[in-house]
């Protein structure tokens, strides 16, 4: 039990450590994944519980931030760190971003891309000196 993440599949392996502690989890056919704002699915996933990666593999997987998806194989979900990635060298990424009234940045920002800002920019009106 996890209540910053839920994750669903039709057979889950569970390893522990010597002292009895979950250290990570192996789910395998039509793996999903429900955390906050997002969801996930795949075929395969692997969760290590210290570093709060999921890495997803299998069956094109897939995250959706509301209307948004990103797709890529395999896809790194964190769990702590509220991002998604795709490395290695599987299915091509690919995101579909849905245009909201913030012409999508919310929604990159849901998926824990962020944006190009500077945090030392100074602040103030645009047109001010």
């Amino acid at each position: 039990v996890d209540p910053r993440i839920k994750i669903t599949a039709d057979k889950m392996t569970v390893f522990f450590s010597a002292s009895n502690k979950v250290t990570h989890i192996k789910c395998e056919h039509h793996v999903t994944i429900s955390q906050a704002d997002k969801s996930a699915r795949a075929d395969l996933a692997t969760y290590d519980v210290a570093s709060g990666d999921i890495v997803l593999t299998g069956g094109k997987p897939e995250v959706w931030s509301g209307k948004n998806k990103l797709s890529g194989d395999p896809i790194i979900f964190n769990r702590d760190r509220n991002t998604v990635r795709v490395e290695g060298t599987g299915e091509k990424p690919r995101l579909t971003i849905v245009p909201g009234q913030n012409g999508g940045s919310k929604e990159l920002m849901n998926f824990g891309l962020g944006t190009d800002e500077k945090k030392d920019a100074p602040s103030g009106n645009p047109g001010s000196p």
